[in-house]
């Protein structure tokens, strides 16, 4: 905008210097104001004629000038070409600077891509790992359940072996009574045992006694035993109570017949009283 303006005021210049027309009175409308500091021109400029095609009809003619003008005009131009110098070369500086800028911001653009790149990559990262999140949150919470059901397993599991210790101990407890009185009742068996060997001994002697008396009493005597053995079975006799209710022995009595008395008598030898010890042994 600053050449625009320094190349109309130039150009503008030029014109009424060859021309010729500006009379002093015109000359003083122009107004130009303006400083250079630090290569920078700050300046205004109003043209002081009307362009040929303009639109309007009253368009006034400029008189022609004089030449008193001209060192007006050439100081009026050396200006104008100060402050297009300082105009150019604030224009480069500028240029410079803003080509430093561009470049810079080009540079922050690429910044920002490749930021922008990079957090759309951390987006997509992090929306991977809420997703990991929740199937771990999930997970966790399925391991929280079993971990539940296994606790309360092993709990029950706890109370059945409790019970089942407490069982033990009574069985073992049983066991032990059980034994003890199978101990007790293996010795009550051991002496029944030898008694019932004592008295198979005195019974086969008494058998023995009893055959050889038999053997030498008389078929009368014989007779007159039968009759007492049958009418003692044919009285009623009170029975013990632990014997109440248990059939009797059948008795059988003593052959009487006379050819057995005629046959020759032939003697039962004497039982041998076995040992208790070896009965036990065996």
């Amino acid at each position: 905008m600053q050449v625009f303006r320094a190349s109309l005021l130039f150009a503008s210049a030029l014109i009424a210097l060859f021309i010729g027309l500006l009379p002093s009175t015109v000359s003083e409308e122009i107004r130009t104001t303006g400083r250079v500091e630090d290569q920078r021109c700050i300046c205004t400029f109003i043209p002081p004629y009307i362009a040929a095609d303009s639109p309007r009809s009253n368009s006034v003619q400029c008189p022609a000038g004089n030449s008193e003008d001209v060192p007006f005009l050439k100081r009026e131009i050396e200006f104008l070409q100060e402050h297009h110098i300082a105009n150019r070369k604030q224009l480069n500086f500028q240029t410079e600077r803003l080509q430093n800028v561009s470049v810079h911001i080009w540079r922050l653009e690429e910044r920002y891509r490749e930021r922008l790149g990079q957090q759309r990559t951390w987006e997509v990262r992090l929306l991977s790992l809420i997703e990991e999140n929740k199937q771990l949150r999930g997970a966790v919470f399925q391991q929280d359940e079993s971990l539940k059901l296994v606790t309360s397993r092993l709990e029950s599991m706890t109370r059945e072996l409790t019970y089942l210790r407490d069982l033990n101990w009574r069985i073992q407890f049983r066991v032990q009574e059980e034994s003890l009185k199978n101990k007790m009742y293996r010795q009550s068996v051991e002496e029944i045992r030898k008694r019932l060997f004592a008295a198979e001994g005195d019974v086969g002697e008494f058998l023995w006694a009893l055959t050889r008396v038999l053997a030498t009493m008389p078929v009368s005597a014989r007779k007159k035993l039968h009759e007492m053995v049958a009418l003692a079975q044919a009285t009623p006799t009170e029975e013990p109570p632990e014997m109440a209710g248990k059939p009797n022995a059948a008795w059988e009595p003593i052959p009487t017949d006379a050819s057995e008395e005629r046959a020759e008598f032939v003697a039962t030898p004497k039982p041998r009283r076995r040992s208790v010890k070896k009965m036990l042994g065996t």
